[in-house]
C-alpha cells in the first residue's frame, strides 16, 4: 500500500461505489431481458489488446496480460487501497467467462468468506443460475501462500419463487468452473486474497454459465469478507461486510426470508428480486464509452480559487459576511457511436452537496444551505447543458479540467448566513467535503460513468502542524435493525509504517563538490474502516453469520523527513462511548438518526535536528468517494434518500 502522492487523509460513504470505463464505443439501446436498466457491464474480449486469456490457476495474477483490457469495478472507500475489486474479460469465440475478484483490508484469511454471483439469461425463473463460492481453504496461513481450490462450490439451476433455488437442479463442487486462490500480505499485517475463475458459456445451462450471445442479461455479485476479524480469534466469528453489485439492489434478506433472521443464498428471498439486479452483455457489437466526473483531481473547485491547509492546498469556502461561494464541476465527455464516432452528451445536470469529515450517513449530505437556519444556495441543481463531444473544437475529453465553459457544470451563489457562519466555524466543521452527483434529462441516450464525484475543501484554510482530527459517525436516516433500540458501528484500524526511497540526488553546489542525497521520507498510514451492524444473518458452510453493513472509511497517511527514519508512531482514536472491544477493533452504539464524534490523532516523533534537517510532519489531503482507475460501463444510482 505504497504512497506515491502528497500525504493525505481520506474519507468515504460505502453507499457510493466508484465506477469506471475503460472500454471503447456506444450503443443507442441495449435489449434488457431482466434487471435494472440503470446498471450496465460491458465485457470487452481479450481480442482488443492481443493477448491470450487469463491463466486462472495461479489465482489472479495482475501482472498476467490476460487481463488487459477487462472491465474493472471498484468497490473504493477513498483510501489507497479499496474494499474489493473485481474484474472480467471473455475469450475471442465467446466460449468462456473469467472473473477476478480481489478482497483488501483484512486482519486475517476467513474460510467463511464468500462470493455470491446469480445470472438471469432471460428473465425466467426456471433457467436462473446461482453459483455460491467459498474461495478459502481452513488453514491458510503465511507459510503457504501458494494459490490453491476454493473449499467449495455449490451450484444452482432454476430458481421456484416459492421453495427457492435449487428446486430444479443443483450440485456441490461441479466440474465445470476452474476457481483458483492466492493469498499475499502487506507490511505482514494486512491480509489480501485474489480468486480467479474461468466459467464456461453454456447454453443449456448445465455445464456452464447460461450467458445470451446478445442483448444483455441479469447480473448480480455479492463478497462477503471479514475485515475485523484479528488473526487470533475463530474463523467466522465477526460479522460479515458484504460488498455487492449492483450497489442499489436491495441488501440481502431485505424481502424476506423464511426465518427473518437467518438466510440462506438458497432461499426464495434472500437474494433480491431479479428486477433489481444489473445488465451485463458479452455481444461483440456492443461497447460503451460515457460521461463521467472524478474526484480529488480539482475538477470539482470554487470562485475563491485554493489556499493552503495543513500543507496542501485545497479548495476554499468563504464564509466572509457578504462573500459569494460558487461550485464549478467539471464534465468528461468520451462517448462514441457505434461506428467510433464522438458524439454530444445531451441534457447534463448537476446537484452538489457538503458533508463534515469522517462516516456521513446517505442523509448526512446537504444540498448547501439546506440546514435549518440556513441561506439556500441557487441553481443546484444545475440548469441543464449539453457536454460537447470528444471529436469538437472544445474537446471536453481530458480527465483533468481544461477550463472551459463547455465542459463545465456551475451553481448559483451561497452566501452563509450569521447562523452557517457560526456553524461552519469549529474544529468539526471547518474541514468539509464537497459532492457533486451527475445526471441526463429524460429521453436522452447518454451514458454516465462514475456519476459522482467529491472534493476536499475548507472554511478557514491555514498552515498548521496539528495531528488531530474530529471525524463524525452518523446514523441519520438508517433503520433501526430488528430488536435494537439505536445503531452499532464497529470501526476496524489499520496501520502501516514504511520508509520510503531517499529522494534524488540534489545537485552539486559551489562549495561542494560531493553530491547530496535528500533525507529519508517516513511514512505512517492509519486508516479507520467502519461498518454498521443490521441484526440480520446469513447461514455460509452451514456456520450462522450476521451482516455488517459497511459504511466508508477515513484516515491518515502521515510523512515525516528528517535526517533519521522514525522507527515508531504513536496513534489513537478516542471518544465519548467509543469501546476498544478487541486489537484494533473499536464499537461504538449511536442513537437513531444521532451522531457522534470521535478524534483521531497521529503523534510525530520528535527527533533532534542537525543542520539543514527539517521535519515535515502532516501535509494532509481529505478524499472522498476516491475514483480509482476502474473499467466497467454502469449508469448508478445510489439508494434513495430524502436529500438526493
Amino acid at each position: 500500500m505504497s504512497q506515491t502522492t502528497t500525504n493525505s487523509i481520506w474519507i468515504r460513504n460505502a453507499w457510493w461505489q466508484v465506477l469506471t470505463l475503460l472500454l471503447f464505443g456506444f450503443t443507442n439501446s441495449i435489449p434488457v431481458q431482466a434487471s435494472n436498466p440503470n446498471d450496465l457491464i460491458c465485457v470487452p474480449t481479450t481480442t482488443w489488446y492481443g493477448s491470450s486469456a487469463p491463466n486462472v490457476s495461479q489465482g489472479y495474477n495482475p501482472s498476467d496480460p490476460g487481463w488487459r483490457g477487462a472491465f474493472r469495478y471498484v468497490f473504493g472507500n477513498g483510501t489507497t487501497t479499496p474494499d474489493a475489486i473485481v474484474q472480467g474479460i471473455r475469450d475471442t469465440t465467446n466460449s468462456n467467462l473469467y472473473l477476478a475478484i480481489q478482497v483488501n483490508n483484512l486482519m486475517d484469511w476467513d474460510q467463511y468468506s464468500a462470493v455470491v454471483i446469480a445470472i438471469d439469461p432471460d428473465g425466467t425463473n426456471a433457467h436462473m443460475q446461482l453459483l455460491v463460492i467459498s474461495p478459502i481453504q481452513a488453514g491458510v496461513s503465511n507459510t503457504n501462500l501458494n494459490p490453491s481450490g476454493p473449499a467449495e462450490v455449490d451450484f444452482y439451476h432454476g430458481l421456484d419463487p416459492t421453495t427457492g433455488w435449487g428446486s430444479v437442479s443443483s450440485a456441490t463442487n461441479p466440474a465445470w468452473p476452474q476457481i483458483y486462490t492466492s493469498y499475499a500480505t502487506s507490511g505482514g499485517s494486512q491480509y489480501q486474497w485474489y480468486m480467479a475463475a474461468k466459467l464456461p458459456i453454456d447454453a443449456t445451462g448445465n455445464n456452464g454459465l447460461a450467458i445470451p450471445a446478445s442483448g444483455a442479461f441479469g447480473f448480480y455479485l455479492n463478497i462477503f469478507a471479514f475485515p475485523n476479524e484479528p488473526p487470533t480469534d475463530p474463523p467466522g466469528s465477526v460479522s460479515a461486510v458484504p460488498f455487492a453489485w449492483p450497489t442499489d439492489a436491495p441488501p440481502i434478506g431485505a424481502v424476506g426470508c423464511s426465518d427473518p433472521q437467518t438466510c440462506l443464498f438458497t432461499q426464495a428471498n434472500t437474494l433480491p428480486d431479479h428486477t433489481k439486479w444489473g445488465n451485463v452483455t458479452i455481444n461483440p457489437a456492443t461497447t460503451c464509452q460515457g460521461v463521467s466526473v472524478s474526484s480529488q483531481t480539482s475538477n470539482i473547485y470554487t470562485n475563491h480559487g485554493t489556499a493552503v491547509y495543513e500543507g496542501v492546498n485545497e479548495p476554499v469556502i468563504s464564509r466572509n459576511p457578504g462573500d459569494q461561494n460558487i461550485f464549478y464541476a467539471y464534465v468528461q465527455n468520451t462517448m462514441v457511436d457505434t461506428n467510433g464516432t464522438p458524439v454530444i452528451a445531451q441534457g447534463i445536470s448537476g446537484t452538489f452537496k457538503i458533508a463534515n469529515f469522517g462516516l456521513p450517513s446517505p442523509e448526512s449530505w446537504i444540498v448547501p444551505g439546506t440546514e435549518p437556519g440556513g441561506s439556500p444556495i441557487g441553481g443546484d441543481p444545475t440548469a441543464t447543458m449539453n457536454i460537447p463531444s470528444s471529436g469538437s473544437a472544445t474537446a471536453c475529453a481530458s480527465p483533468t479540467n481544461n477550463n472551459l465553459p463547455a465542459c463545465t457544470l456551475s451553481t448559483g451563489p451561497w452566501t452563509l448566513n450569521a447562523t452557517e457562519q457560526a456553524a461552519y466555524n469549529t474544529p468539526a466543521t471547518e474541514h468539509q467535503c464537497v459532492l457533486v452527483q451527475i445526471d441526463s434529462a429524460p429521453g436522452n441516450n447518454t451514458i454516465i460513468l462514475n456519476n459522482t464525484a467529491v472534493q476536499n475543501m475548507n472554511f478557514e484554510p491555514e498552515s498548521t502542524m496539528m495531528m488531530k482530527k474530529i471525524a463524525e459517525i452518523s446514523a441519520k436516516g438508517y433503520a433501526l435493525p430488528a430488536h435494537m433500540t439505536d445503531q452499532s458501528f464497529d470501526i476496524g484500524v489499520m496501520t502501516k509504517s514504511e520508509v520510503l526511497k531517499p529522494g534524488p540526488i540534489a545537485a552539486r553546489t559551489a562549495s561542494s563538490s560531493a553530491a547530496t542525497q535528500q533525507n529519508p521520507t517516513s511514512q505512517f498510514t492509519w486508516e479507520a474502516h467502519g461498518c454498521r451492524h443490521t441484526n440480520t444473518f446469513v447461514t455460509i458452510r452451514k456456520k450462522r453469520i450476521e451482516i455488517c453493513e459497511s459504511v466508508g472509511a477515513f484516515g491518515f497517511v502521515v510523512h515525516n523527513t528528517s535526517a533519521t527514519a522514525v522507527q515508531s508512531w504513536t496513534n489513537d482514536l478516542s471518544g465519548p462511548n467509543l469501546k476498544k472491544v478487541k486489537n484494533n477493533v473499536y464499537s461504538i452504539h449511536i442513537p437513531k438518526d444521532g451522531v457522534a464524534q470521535v478524534s483521531t490523532t497521529i503523534q510525530v516523533p520528535q527527533q533532534r535536528k542537525g543542520c539543514g534537517d527539517r521535519n515535515s510532519p502532516a501535509a494532509m489531503l481529505l478524499l472522498l468517494v476516491g475514483v480509482g482507475s476502474l473499467g466497467f460501463m454502469a449508469y448508478k444510482r445510489p439508494r434513495g434518500n430524502k436529500n438526493q
